[in-house]
């Protein structure tokens, strides 16, 4: 007999990236599942990784109840993010893989965070601790466990595939990147790889997406904002907007004018911008300046509830205090003044989104008020981009990722923007209301890069998963030999075929002329065999390259 092998992409399912969720500020990434098929573990991580330190639970969840019991089925880890994780699901991807799927919750969010005998969320512990750095770290020892948890034969490891949307998106591209043996490849949405120092772009896609009639509106009530505070009447409109807690503190302008900010740009971020362009329209242009200000409270009211305007993220008073602070809030801006940065700058008070108080001192001096001194505050974060490769990691290393990103997301312009290469891919999603991580695209309008991630992943898992013919010899007797070089799809058939390089999207080791009936199968990483779903097996395989032994 003769044979020839298919790689073939497997049916394009949807992946479902939850949004961030509202109620926590900026692109916070973690779904609080409602479905309790996971059960909940932890790992013991010292606060210190670089100098001896007390240790802390860290806490993560697994969800096993897709898997098939196989042994080469795959590790599903969702990367922890700004907040809370207090279950783990499965996608449909997963479901298709057969996986085993695992949430981490990230160092110094929901339950993972020192005893206050060890000091707790206290800033000295930020410095020693709670960093890009020690989280990936933590995901690494995570993934140790949950390989022991579901061990194979011959201490082979089972293939691991990264997910994150947002910080944690970008937190799962850094991830493949420094530890390529703990993980296969990363599915990165709304990834915010690159750590924009002073980030005015934030804005210029929020103006576009909301449309020139819009933006004015909005940039006529933050002048007539300015205006008030210009003249000595902030705290009339702090009272306005129940900011109470912010009238008459150092950081209190600046920090309503961030809270005002941030509850115009998330509204669009999240995919709702018909619902603030619609609330705007209701008060007519030749209605007074306070009566715009009002209405645009009320908006916020009606979209948030009366208490976001006084919320501990917008209070640098609240966020100095580590014993009273809420914890997303102040880890998540000690992790901005720190490193990741992303300060929200106005772009220029022609068609601004925010207020010419946002300056880069101003955002600066919150930092150093709340923490004291910070590298990020002080000289920028080029070093932290220099090592991740900021826009652009695949030039520092990057490979086997694939990202997406949305037309209207104000946080686009810090993510992946082009594709570089076979195996950093990179899909756009163009239409109106396309926000942060996919919020208000319809199944429709994502999925086309929905299915272009599956079909990454079934690639990037082909070193276990193949389709192939088995041909029926013309000439009798026949047989080829194949190399498999696990993680980087190439095959290299023995004979006068040579090497053929595999993509990952829909690519074909294809014999014209031979024939054949097309079969599924699986390459069985311990038997080093190839077995189809009909039970014939090819054991013609020389040899297996992994790339985790390189």
């Amino acid at each position: 007999m003769k044979y020839a092998l298919l790689l073939a992409a497997a049916t394009a399912n949807p992946l479902f990236y939850p949004p961030a969720l509202s109620s926590s500020p900026n692109h916070n990434s973690i779904l609080n599942d409602e479905v309790k098929t996971s059960t909940q573990h932890s790992i013991e991580v010292p606060i210190s990784y670089s100098e001896p330190s007390p240790n802390f639970n860290l806490r993560y969840h697994v969800d096993s109840s897709c898997w098939d019991g196989s042994p080469e089925a795959p590790i599903f880890v969702s990367m922890g993010g700004e907040g809370p994780a207090n279950s783990a699901s499965c996608s449909s991807d997963a479901k298709d893989n057969s996986a085993i799927c695992v949430q981490v919750e990230h160092r110094f969010y929901g339950e993972s965070l020192p005893g206050r005998g060890d000091g707790g969320a206290s800033t000295l512990n930020y410095r020693a601790g709670l960093s890009v750095e020690a989280n990936a770290m933590d995901t690494e020892a995570v993934i140790a466990a949950v390989q022991n948890m579901f061990p194979v034969q011959n201490n082979n490891s089972r293939p691991v595939m990264n997910f994150g949307g947002s910080y944690s998106g970008g937190t799962c591209t850094w991830f493949r990147l420094k530890y390529p043996k703990s993980s296969d490849g990363c599915v990165s949405s709304s990834g915010v790889v690159n750590a924009v120092y002073n980030y005015k772009d934030f804005d210029t896609v929020i103006k576009t997406a909301v449309g020139s009639t819009c933006s004015k509106k909005i940039n006529d009530i933050i002048l007539s904002i300015d205006s008030y505070f210009s003249f000595g009447q902030g705290n009339s409109i702090k009272q306005l907007f129940n900011a109470t807690n912010l009238v008459s503190t150092k950081m209190g302008d600046a920090d309503f004018m961030y809270m005002v900010a941030d509850g115009i740009a998330m509204i669009d971020q999240y995919g709702e911008k018909k619902e603030l362009c619609d609330g705007l329209n209701k008060v007519p242009d030749s209605a007074s300046d306070y009566d715009k200000i009002e209405n645009l409270n009320t908006i916020f009211n009606n979209h948030y509830g009366a208490e976001f305007t006084q919320g501990c993220f917008y209070d640098s008073e609240c966020l100095k205090n580590a014993a009273t602070a809420d914890l997303s809030s102040r880890s998540w801006r000690w992790q901005k003044c720190s490193q990741v940065s992303f300060f929200q700058t106005a772009p220029s008070q022609v068609g601004s989104m925010r207020s010419q108080l946002l300056t880069l001192d101003a955002l600066s001096e919150q930092c150093s008020y709340i923490f004291g001194s910070c590298d990020s505050c002080t000289g920028g974060n080029e070093e932290f981009n220099s090592i991740y490769g900021g826009a652009h990691p695949e030039n520092v290393g990057l490979t086997n990722t694939f990202s997406m990103s949305f037309s209207d997301d104000p946080w686009r312009k810090a993510t992946v923007q082009s594709s570089s290469g076979p195996t950093t891919d990179y899909c756009y999603t163009e239409c109106d209301g396309c926000g942060h991580c996919g919020a208000g695209v319809t199944a429709e309008e994502g999925a086309h890069c929905y299915g272009k991630a599956s079909n990454f992943i079934e690639g990037v898992l082909s070193e276990s998963r193949f389709a192939g013919s088995w041909i029926e010899s013309n000439g009798g007797g026949e047989e080829y030999e194949i190399e498999v070089t696990v993680g980087t799809n190439l095959v290299k058939v023995v004979g006068n075929f040579g090497e053929v390089a595999a993509s990952v999207f829909q690519a074909s080791i294809d014999f014209a002329g031979l024939g054949g009936e097309l079969m599924s199968g699986k390459f069985m990483n311990c038997e080093q065999v190839i077995v189809f779903d009909n039970g014939l097996t090819w054991e013609k395989v020389i040899s297996v390259l992994s790339s985790r032994s390189s």
